[in-house]
């Protein structure tokens, strides 16, 4: 229930292949990329060197990416898929998402954020054909092609995911990835995503390291109780609550910390604790993505 997250794990393609190394070496099992974090290659190197090695399994091993916004035709989406797997040097991905509900216009030369001149995100010029709901056609056709064993959603609302879960479909959404720390607690996500068998995945499960969080007095007591870092309880608290954690570093040290999780458990009055931390309205959301925020289908105004 705790893997790796690589979104700027490294200014070179040696760090990368060095935390994922590591990574495996402490015992992670799950690595999580995505096309747009642009560090496909080198952690396809990673793996190559580890499987040439004897040192670990392709099966032992779940690997997810992500589709990026301006893939969202159903032919567009499948490319990424083939593309993906290309720059990771696998046959199949354990799981693929559609990485946002916003469409952005694709553009000849590939750009990942096209912008028209006074700033503003390009959308689709034909949003009946691209639009999150083809892009995950086109993850669907991956599962028939048998390119990845399982396919979710990331930064989905509760009204977008419904869309997809009325739809008449083969294949249903597993994850939803998305923000999630004490500050944003995402209750009702959460209660949402179990209700429909839908596994919630945590980013940026400690704030981004926010110093703020990090130094809550709250969490200070609970830390000291268990002789364990305020980050470490804070991953406790999210794997209690049966979410799945991605937390970033590139630091061998920190992801040693980050792993050593699984032997204590916090009370019942603790987690109420941490979960009465959170912020109403939005207000401890860090990821805000404001530049896509005039798109039709941004998803944090519900």
């Amino acid at each position: 229930m705790i893997g790796l997250g690589t979104s700027r794990i490294g200014q070179t393609d040696e760090d990368v292949i060095r935390a994922i190394k590591d990574a495996i070496d402490i015992g992670y099992r799950h690595i999580d990329t995505a096309d747009f974090y642009q560090n496909e290659k080198a952690i396809g190197q990673a793996l190559e060197d580890l499987f040439k090695s004897g040192k670990i399994n392709r099966e032992d091993l779940f690997i997810t990416t992500k589709v990026w916004s301006n893939h969202h035709s159903k032919s567009l989406a499948l490319q990424s898929v083939r593309d993906s797997l290309e720059n990771l040097r696998l046959d199949y991905l354990d799981l693929v998402l559609v990485h946002w509900p916003m469409t952005f216009r694709s553009t000849p030369s590939g750009e990942k954020v096209p912008q028209s001149s006074d700033g503003q995100i390009m959308g689709p010029i034909d949003s009946e054909k691209e639009n999150y709901e083809q892009a995950y056609q086109g993850l669907e056709e991956t599962m028939r092609l048998n390119l990845t064993r399982s396919i979710g959603v990331s930064n989905f609302n509760r009204k977008q995911l419904k869309k997809l879960l009325e739809a008449e479909r083969e294949f249903f959404p597993v994850v939803n990835q998305v923000e999630c720390h004490p500050y944003l607690n995402q209750e009702k996500l959460l209660e949402f995503c179990k209700e429909n068998n839908i596994y919630l995945v945590a980013y940026s499960p400690l704030r981004r390291g926010d110093r703020d969080l990090l130094e809550n007095e709250t969490l200070k007591k609970i830390a000291a109780k268990h002789s364990k870092s305020i980050a470490q309880v804070i991953l406790r608290w999210h794997l209690q609550r049966n979410i799945i954690i991605i937390p970033r570093s590139s630091n061998r040290a920190r992801m040693l910390e980050n792993f050593s999780v699984f032997d204590f458990e916090l009370t019942p009055e603790e987690m109420d604790e941490i979960n009465l931390m959170n912020k109403e309205n939005n207000e401890g959301r860090v990821i805000r993505f404001e530049s896509a925020m005039q798109l039709p289908e941004y998803p944090f105004n519900e």
